[in-house]
């Protein structure tokens, strides 16, 4: 199954072509998604949390953790599905912090040096202009209007876990992921 980009066959195939080629490459080990030094920085962050515990995440690359140690929650597009009755966004850090507390959340690890939120004046002009370079100038909103709420979405979550990561203890910060303990404030 093949699915367009809205620009046109030629920009399809070449996607396509290009995605074959990664695939291949990625087959025949010619290249890692991840360096030995990430491996043991995430070991590292997640030797901070209590086995068992739960940790909701919203990291780079969260498939180097180890899932048999702890229950795992991804935030991969934030506010796009959450246990009832949803993840409140725009409603502050406290509003998201009470939610997390109701789901039995407990810690939570960020990547705030990779995330979106890292490089906010790139993500808030995106808002009005184009996002992914393959689709043609002055498209992005006629093909894609769920973006401008992504983007928004995203941008309030990181906002929110910057926010909770001054405000809760840190249990684990090696100057690019945190790790905050909802239940532990701090005495900002």
């Amino acid at each position: 199954m093949i699915i367009g980009n809205g620009n046109g066959w030629n920009d399809v195939r070449s996607s396509y072509l290009q995605y074959a080629k990664n695939i291949r490459a990625a087959i025949n080990n010619q290249f890692s998604v991840s360096t030995r030094q990430e491996v043991l920085q995430y070991a590292k962050m997640q030797q901070s949390i209590p086995a068992k515990e739960v940790l909701l995440t919203r990291l780079s690359k969260p498939f180097l953790l180890d899932f048999s140690r702890n229950s795992i929650l991804i935030v991969d597009l934030p506010g796009y599905a959450s246990p009832p009755p949803g993840m409140p966004l725009f409603k502050g850090s406290e509003a998201l912090s009470d939610y997390l507390n109701t789901q039995s959340i407990r810690y939570v690890a960020y990547d705030y040096a990779k995330q979106p939120g890292a490089n906010r004046a790139y993500w808030q002009e995106k808002l009005g202009s184009e996002i992914y370079p393959w689709v043609k100038p002055n498209r992005i909103l006629e093909l894609r209007p769920f973006l401008r709420g992504q983007i928004q979405y995203t941008l309030d979550f990181h906002d929110n876990l910057q926010k909770l990561g001054q405000s809760r203890q840190k249990v684990y910060d090696d100057g690019q992921i945190f790790v905050i303990d909802l239940l532990s404030r701090t005495n900002h």
